[in-house]
């Protein structure tokens, strides 16, 4: 079970940190005792398929992966939104720049500071649901009819474009926020690469 004080944004009046209490009341205090029960880490399911198609020497094979539920705590966005915290340190994620600055700001972080923030401690601020769609690799290929082959003595050729990489989707990506799902787990992108090959038999 994930065990954490349940984080409640930022007061538009001087932009301090809001959580909730045991009793769902708002509080400035960042207290232990108010750790609540907010789910599970663990996936309700989660799975892959492998499909492969071919029709008349076209072939076409896609990997996708799929998470369903359970909750993962991203440690990286506590460091890189620190509100000021680690400004000088480490490199900050793009979210720091949506911090209150006036009143009546409805920021997505609090007022920065360059001294010890409670606003960075253990709370469900930097929890995200795991649920997520992946394609993870595609690959396209033709092989060259005999009659073709046998003009230049191949016994079988084919050509073939590979990607990877290709596609992510998660209902946790929210417009305001500046950063993917992935960017919030590791320090940088997957990148997507497409190959193109050829492969002969003599």
């Amino acid at each position: 079970s994930v065990f954490l004080v349940r984080w409640a944004g930022v007061d538009p009046r001087d932009g301090a940190p809001l959580w909730y209490d045991l009793n769902g009341n708002l509080t400035r205090v960042h207290n232990a005792a108010n750790r609540v029960i907010i789910g599970d880490s663990s996936p309700d399911f989660s799975g892959s398929f492998l499909n492969g198609f071919s029709y008349h020497g076209f072939t076409l094979s896609v990997n996708l992966l799929f998470t369903k539920g359970g909750l993962a705590f991203s440690s990286l966005r506590r460091n890189a939104e620190s509100d000021g915290l680690n400004l000088l340190e480490e490199n900050q994620s793009k979210n720091s720049l949506d911090y209150w600055k006036n009143p009546g700001d409805l920021a997505m972080n609090p007022r920065l500071s360059a001294i010890s923030t409670s606003s960075t401690l253990n709370s469900s601020r930097h929890l995200h649901d795991r649920t997520h769609i992946r394609i993870n690799n595609a690959s396209f290929g033709y092989s060259l009819k005999s009659q073709w082959l046998e003009k230049v003595r191949l016994n079988s050729a084919t050509v073939y474009l590979q990607m990877d990489n290709i596609g992510f989707w998660t209902p946790y990506q929210v417009r305001k926020d500046r950063n993917t799902y992935r960017n919030s787990f590791e320090p940088w992108p997957e990148v997507r690469t497409i190959s193109v090959g050829t492969s002969f038999s003599f």
